[in-house]
């Protein structure tokens, strides 16, 4: 008796761990007869995007800082809004989640492919660069067991875009903060 029910002490951990973690193989947005996992709205998916983001407003492509802040962010197409007030908790007060219109004097960053294997992520974000056209850049991250994804590198891609879609969120007042005031303090 004693050794079943030390058995199953012991496999209870395994039992639960699957649901207390976010899938490991994940394409967003879903490929033909994929089996992979899509959903844009677990934890890994947040925090890659959010450290993606995060990595190319800090610094351009030669590693100077390159964004005015404040910046808006568009998540992989299906983002439910819970997930952009995540994101945007994340990335801190200069990120703005998307209105109808975009921002006047701000630059719109989009996630739009994702892919994670295992400890594993590329990210493909499109940026809007200072002459006012678009541009790819896939940001490789790192799954570290005590700090969480790290960015191994960012890498402009040479290929033609598209402009962002700006995403309908239906914007719950509860859910959706209010962007910060670009008023002067009086």
């Amino acid at each position: 008796m004693t050794k079943r029910l030390s058995a199953l002490l012991l496999s209870m951990p395994l039992i639960l761990l699957p649901g207390c973690v976010s899938p490991t193989y994940v394409n967003i947005p879903r490929l033909p007869s994929d089996t992979a996992f899509n959903s844009p709205d677990t934890r890994n998916v947040r925090a890659i995007s959010a450290a993606a983001i995060e990595a190319i407003t800090q610094a351009d492509a030669t590693g100077a800082p390159s964004t005015p802040l404040p910046y808006e962010f568009i998540l992989a197409a299906g983002s439910s809004p819970e997930s952009y007030a995540d994101v945007a908790e994340r990335l801190g007060p200069d990120a703005l989640i998307p209105g109808d219109e975009p921002v006047p004097g701000t630059l719109t960053y989009e996630v739009r492919q994702i892919a994670i294997r295992v400890g594993y992520a590329r990210v493909d974000v499109v940026r809007e660069t200072d002459n006012g056209r678009w541009e790819m850049v896939e940001v490789r991250l790192k799954l570290v067991p005590v700090s969480g994804w790290i960015v191994e590198s960012t890498r402009p891609r040479r290929i033609a875009v598209t402009p962002p879609v700006r995403p309908d969120l239906g914007l719950l007042p509860d859910v959706i903060p209010d962007p910060p005031s670009t008023q002067p303090a009086s």
